[in-house]
């Protein structure tokens, strides 16, 4: 599959917050080299506009796109991704790994392998770090757990080891929808123990969840929150990462205009995570 390279440049204080910035375009991973970020896309998610929106937002922030669509040699990026893949340890609770790296020493609770890919979501980015920290204080056993835009599934494999008895994962990616089933069966989890589906919200017809769990960007975030509270149950919880800290306002506004309440907060580094009520 033909993919494109796309180079920002913008200076090392502002690195996380274009970040956050690049990820409302479908841009499949990202790379920080010496001037900013590399960001790379299939070609076959490139849209007519997509270039101008692109340097008109960059332009905006006073940021460089300083190469536009350039296309890249075939080249086993999975091969490459994994070579600079490093063990993820959150405490003594959780590792994530993968099968190529030894088990963690001293063990952790709860040990997760996966097979990296360009996908969203192995526990290197904070928001994945911060979401993992959450789950540990939630009563997960026996519960109805839905994991909104999926990436590699490491929430709901999580959500699995600690007692979830429904687990519904969805993701944009047809790659993310794969890489998650893939390690269901890497994790000793039974077929259909996570059902998988690739879409957005529309894709779901059940509701009654005791947990959701949404990784993804402040976008579609804000955008998903009326109909993710209609997906709870009354009682039922939402963490929300893939946000910075100077965003922290107005997610708390807009949370509460639909009806959660701030349950718990966690930082890590310039990025945000909220355990919501309603």
């Amino acid at each position: 599959m033909e993919s494109l390279l796309y180079q920002i440049s913008c200076p090392e204080s502002e690195r996380e917050t274009c970040l956050a910035l690049l990820g409302q375009w479908p841009f499949y991973a990202f790379e920080a080299d010496e001037k900013g970020w590399k960001a790379y896309l299939f070609q076959k998610d490139k849209t007519a506009d997509m270039d101008a929106a692109l340097r008109s937002c960059m332009d905006e922030q006073g940021w460089t796109l300083r190469t536009v669509a350039q296309p890249l040699p075939k080249e086993n990026w999975n091969a490459r991704w994994e070579a600079s893949f490093q063990p993820v340890r959150i405490g003594d609770f959780c590792g994530i790994r993968a099968a190529f790296h030894p088990p963690f020493e001293p063990p952790v609770l709860h040990e997760l392998v996966i097979q990296p890919k360009m996908a969203f979501g192995t526990g290197h980015h904070e928001t994945t770090y911060m979401m993992v920290e959450l789950m540990q204080e939630l009563p997960l056993q026996g519960a109805r757990v839905f994991d909104y835009g999926c990436g590699t599934g490491v929430l709901a494999v999580l959500s699995a080891r600690l007692g979830a008895e429904e687990i519904y994962a969805i993701d944009i990616e047809e790659a993310a929808c794969e890489n998650t089933l893939e390690h269901v069966a890497m994790n000793g989890l039974e077929e259909g123990k996570i059902s998988v589906r690739q879409g957005d919200l529309s894709v779901l017809d059940e509701t009654g969840f005791d947990f959701i769990l949404a990784n993804i960007n402040r976008s579609v975030i804000l955008a998903s929150l009326p109909q993710m509270k209609s997906l709870l149950k009354p009682a039922g919880r939402l963490l929300i990462s893939g946000f910075l800290r100077e965003d922290e306002a107005l997610m708390l506004s807009e949370t509460q205009k639909v009806g959660f309440k701030l349950l718990r907060k966690a930082q890590k580094g310039a990025w945000l995570a909220f355990e919501l009520g309603v």
